[in-house]
């Protein structure tokens, strides 16, 4: 098994991208129609706010505004 080394700025990027991922489940609508708005709202902001920390304030105002 080889190992696959990885920087700092990568592995940010990885997660970024993966609550992205779970951001856009979250806004689409038709996805999980059981879950209540509250909750979405709840999980939403908390992925939002983590997702703030892996991004730089610029990238994260852009990827934003379209959604929010």
């Amino acid at each position: 098994m080889s190992n696959v080394k990885l920087t700092g700025e990568q592995i940010d990027g990885v997660v970024a991208e993966d609550l992205k991922t779970v951001i856009n489940d979250l806004l689409d609508p038709i996805n999980d129609p059981h879950e209540t708005t509250k909750n979405k709202k709840k999980r939403l902001k908390a992925f939002l706010r983590v997702l703030e920390y892996y991004m730089k304030p610029s990238e994260f105002a852009e990827y934003t505004k379209d959604k929010l």
